[in-house]
């Protein structure tokens, strides 16, 4: 998953650039929470839950169909399932974590979510 964070006067905070199609149903053009750390390894971990909720809701507000909680958690289980077998096989447990992280939220939320390029400032088409 791409780094979300950003740190402010030595705090770390989860960002994400809301779309500026659905800014008017959301209402607000960027969200931003504190993630109560200075700490960027564990600013990385505790982005991605409050990410993956604000990609839900912006999916939600162009009316996609985004499918239950349980079809995200099978696809993250997939993951974490794949992640273990290339750890037992030797192979760079961080890249592959990367890409299978990107393939479980494009399965969940929609290939226009998450194939805008990385970083802090991504925009979601």
């Amino acid at each position: 998953m791409p780094l979300y964070i950003q740190r402010i006067r030595r705090k770390w905070y989860a960002v994400l650039d809301v779309p500026k199609d659905v800014r008017a149903t959301i209402g607000i053009s960027r969200y931003k929470q504190t993630l109560k750390t200075d700490s960027q390894s564990v600013a990385e971990l505790r982005v991605r839950p409050i990410v993956t909720e604000w990609m839900k809701q912006i999916a939600l507000a162009r009316g996609a169909d985004i499918g239950t909680d349980d079809e995200l958690l099978a696809a993250v289980m997939r993951v974490r399932r794949d992640s273990q077998r290339a750890k037992v096989d030797g192979r760079e447990l961080a890249e592959l974590e990367m890409a299978q992280e990107e393939v479980a939220m494009m399965e969940a939320l929609g290939p226009c979510l998450t194939s805008a390029p990385m970083g802090p400032n991504r925009v979601v088409c």
